[in-house]
């Protein structure tokens, strides 16, 4: 199964998911925002995305951060960075790659709120409300819509 077919299953899982279930809630927004990354690390290998997944790093970093203390895990969610067994897309592939992150943001936004909203934990609440906002903000970066962030070393 490639990166992009497994985006593909997490966003369906979100469909069939309870979001009244925030553990479960929880891990499934971590894994999709795991799967984007790898998927937009393989598809900043086409120079036409690079500068787009720069600006997407730092919203997925604040992301990570937001839902690991919804968890309330004392280490943030560790982001994979690119190695050798990172894929590389071009062309149709990279493209195809962006869009499935792109379609991932958009379920994860409401699925997100609703966890929110039925989480009876403060401050789980408010990061997962808050995380809700984050995921349209990282389809909006890779939509070239956010070009001011910026990832400082």
């Amino acid at each position: 199964m490639s990166v992009v077919d497994d985006m593909r299953a997490l966003t369906a899982g979100l469909a069939e998911a309870d979001p009244a279930d925030t553990e479960q809630a929880l891990a499934l927004l971590a894994d999709g925002l795991v799967a984007a990354r790898v998927c937009g690390l393989a598809a900043a290998a086409d120079r036409r995305w690079k500068p787009r997944q720069v600006n997407a790093s730092a919203v997925e970093h604040n992301l990570a951060w937001h839902l690991a203390a919804a968890a309330d895990r004392t280490q943030r969610i560790a982001l994979p960075g690119r190695d050798e067994n990172t894929p590389a897309f071009s062309g149709t592939a990279a493209d195809a790659a962006v869009e499935t992150i792109a379609a991932h943001c958009r379920a994860a936004a409401p699925f997100a709120l609703a966890a929110g909203q039925s989480c009876p934990h403060w401050p789980a609440r408010g990061n997962l409300l808050h995380s809700s906002k984050l995921w349209r903000v990282l389809a909006e970066a890779w939509a070239g819509r956010r070009p001011t962030f910026g990832k400082r070393p």
